[in-house]
Formats: structure tokens, C-alpha cells, sequence
């Protein structure tokens, strides 16, 4: 979106309400299986260098660049514009395009943005600049963006006839042209692979030789009782991130939590704060093995 003003921001969710009820993760998916059909293909990628999903919508795509977001949408003399940064790479552009994309088709669904009927290919829309958006429209524009980028049905046969691990990961990524870290968080979401995935940054302990991982983001898909502390340090496996923020290949290991060995698949990744900032982290696989 144009604005990131939270203030205003209930319109269209309030617009929303009697279709999403109390299943928005339903309501999301029906849309987006929606547009994926309407696209008509049957194999990954499902969007390419050209854009297709913001075609379906109407928009027009433009590579500038944008301080602060990755991407913005807005509406300009009925026309329909997302702004892309030109420097991102091609997996992160397509990710959010389809992030904008659904901030498109959900105003469309609630009627906030219609088709014109005087001017063809233009669109009225409901809307002040000060409306905004609020956290739980990202997450369903996230959620969005995920189900037609990696479709669930296609991704998880794809996904489930590769061996669990960061090399086939990047792969599936490569595949359905989606960042590693959006594919990660796609596998995990649907439960393909019995796999814990760890984002964080590895912190020396003051006046000690030992190090522990400041963990940034933590999601189960196994059944083992593994979980996120509210504190969100670890200490196990700090050693293992370590030496992952000094590789430019994937580390393995063997790590013990709890008295059960897990594979640690660890590999850095630059991510960009809030702020801007450029920072170094890891993103880890955990998988489950056997009982030390």
C-alpha cells in the first residue's frame, strides 16, 4: 500500500467482515485459489519477470527505488501502480508483487475499488489517503501473496518428493521463483516437512566464552514440544549460528535440545531491519532425529 497510516485503518476490514467471518485464512485462500485459476497454469513458476498476477489485476508495474518499503501500491487517475524496488532481486520483486496484489484483490472484494464503467481499464476508488492499513491486513496480504506465488497443492507435491533440508529448499525456491526465506515459511505453514525453522542472530554471553542466538522469528511444523521462550534467547546451537554467520555455504551439525538430537542446517542471510538497516543473521533447520 501507498500509506502506512494505522490510525484510520478499519474501513476495509470492517467491509470485509460478513465475507472472511471467522475463518480469514479460508477467505484468503478461496481468493487467491481464485486468481491462480484464473491464470490458468499448472506448474511453477507461477509468476515470472513479466509480472503476470499485477496484469490479472490491473496494475502496472514500476521498477524505481523506494526508501523504506519494499513495495508500495496506489491508485493514480484510476490507474493501478505498484512500485517495486529495481534493485531487489528477481524472487524478493516477485514476492512483493503479489504482496500488493492483495492489497488490490481485497479491495476489490470488499468493493473499496471498482471497476470504472465511463473510463476502460481504470478504477474507483473508495478510499482516503488517510485510511491506511493495519497489521492484520499485511498478514493477510502475506498470507495471500504465499497461496498464489506457491500455490498449497502444487507446492506440497513438489515439496514432499524432496528429502527435508536447506539445499532442496533453495531448490523448491528456485523453482517456484520465491525467496528462500518465503519458501521456508511456506513449507513450514503447510506442514510438508517435520521441520522447526529458526531466524536469529548469534550474541556472545557477556564475560563468557558461550554463545547464545537471539532468536527474531521461530515456527514449529514437527510434533516434537519444542517452543519460542518468551525471552527469546537459546543457548543451544549458539555455536552452530556462529559459525554460520562466517560461511557462505550451508553448516550442518548434530545439536542436542532436551536430550534429543536434532540437524541443524544453518545458513546467514542479509535482512533489512525496520529501520533500513542491512544485518546479518541465520536462518537454521532443525530436524528431528534420534533420542541421545
Amino acid at each position: 500500500m501507498a500509506t502506512r497510516n494505522h490510525r484510520r485503518a478499519g474501513k476495509l476490514l470492517t467491509c470485509l467482515k460478513p465475507q472472511m467471518g471467522k475463518e480469514p485464512v479460508r477467505f484468503i485462500e478461496e481468493l487467491a485459489d481464485k486468481m491462480v485459476r484464473s491464470l490458468g497454469r499448472t506448474e511453477p513458476p507461477f509468476q515470472t519477470e513479466a509480472f503476470e498476477y499485477a496484469a490479472l489485476a490491473g496494475a502496472k508495474v514500476l521498477q524505481t527505488n523506494i526508501p523504506k518499503y519494499s513495495g508500495l501500491m496506489s491508485v493514480f487517475d484510476g490507474r493501478i501502480i505498484i512500485e517495486i524496488n529495481r534493485d531487489d532481486s528477481l524472487e524478493r520483486k516477485n514476492f512483493t508483487v503479489c504482496h500488493e496484489v492483495g492489497h488490490i484483490e481485497l479491495r476489490k472484494a470488499a468493493k473499496l475499488l471498482q471497476p470504472s464503467r465511463s473510463h476502460r481499464g481504470t478504477f474507483i476508488h473508495k478510499e482516503s489517503a488517510n485510511d491506511g492499513t493495519t497489521k492484520t491486513e499485511e498478514w493477510l496480504v502475506e498470507e495471500f501473496a504465499a497461496n498464489i506465488l506457491m500455490p498449497r497443492q502444487f507446492f506440497s507435491n513438489k515439496a514432499k518428493a524432496l528429502e527435508p533440508s536447506l539445499q532442496n529448499a533453495r531448490k523448491l525456491s528456485e523453482m517456484f521463483l520465491a525467496s528462500l526465506g518465503a519458501t521456508l515459511r511456506r513449507i513450514v505453514s503447510l506442514k510438508v516437512w517435520p521441520c522447526v525453522m529458526i531466524w536469529g542472530i548469534p550474541e556472545k554471553m557477556k564475560g563468557e566464552n558461550v554463545w547464545a542466538v537471539r532468536i527474531q522469528e521461530f515456527k514449529n511444523a514437527t510434533n516434537e514440544v519444542l517452543t519460542c521462550p518468551k525471552h527469546k534467547y537459546v543457548w543451544w546451537a549458539g555455536e552452530q549460528f556462529s559459525r554460520s554467520t562466517q560461511s557462505e555455504s550451508i553448516v550442518t551439525d548434530t545439536v542436542s535440545i532436551e536430550d534429543k538430537l536434532w540437524r541443524f542446517e544453518g545458513l546467514r542471510e542479509w535482512h533489512y531491519t525496520p529501520s533500513g538497516e542491512r544485518e546479518n543473521r541465520v536462518m537454521a533447520m532443525l530436524l528431528p532425529t534420534e533420542r541421545s
